[in-house]
């Protein structure tokens, strides 16, 4: 159940799956440890959304990630109907860091954003807006993978709790084609080279 302001609001109000998995503790580690080497700037939350930062962890989420992606996709329904791409990053947040306010991650062919909560803090940081911009909290704890249609407005609350490292990897699924059973639903997307997405019937 997803609670908003007092009202109680079924899960899938906002998501569209989840799942909990406890990532091996060397894989955490290596990525706190990276993280460690590379969070320069300690009042900045940490991602690795840039290129640059991304190459940096590529080894390690990809083997791990990319099988999980595809069941999201099969979970679905989109696996066989669907070609498509995904990028991934990883970010950290504490008490002496600013947070990530209210955005969304969809930018023309993006459908699916979703976040693992490798290492959560007691209270409840990363939140949804409804329609009114009120937040609406999930149920996140440590392990849960939450996913939702990249469209919706989300945010990060700041983190009150010291001596914790809020730690997610974070993702897009982005399609290139979409097959919907005629002509009228499947559709191909190419992204140009000064970054328009454009759709064009099969």
């Amino acid at each position: 159940m997803i609670k908003s302001e007092g009202l109680i609001r079924p899960s899938f109000f906002m998501l569209i799956w989840k799942e909990n998995k406890i990532i091996p503790k060397f894989l955490k580690s290596t990525i706190l440890e990276r993280i460690e080497e590379n969070h320069i700037d300690k009042k900045k939350f940490y991602t690795s959304f840039t290129t640059d930062e991304g190459e940096k962890y590529s080894d390690l989420l990809v083997p791990y990630y990319e099988s999980l992606i595809d069941q999201i996709m099969k979970d679905l329904g989109m696996f066989k109907r669907s070609r498509y791409y995904y990028n991934i990053w990883v970010q950290m947040y504490n008490s002496e860091t600013d947070t990530h306010g209210p955005h969304s991650h969809f930018g023309g062919n993006e459908i699916i954003s979703f976040t693992h909560i490798v290492q959560s803090s007691e209270q409840k940081c990363f939140y949804f807006l409804d329609n009114d911009d009120k937040k609406i909290y999930p149920d996140q704890k440590s392990g849960d993978i939450l996913a939702w249609p990249s469209w919706l407005m989300h945010g990060v609350d700041m983190v009150k709790e010291d001596n914790i490292n809020r730690l997610v990897v974070s993702g897009n699924i982005a399609l290139t084609s979409y097959h919907g059973g005629d002509r009228d639903t499947s559709v191909d997307c190419i992204k140009t080279d000064t970054g328009q997405i454009i759709w064009s019937m099969v």
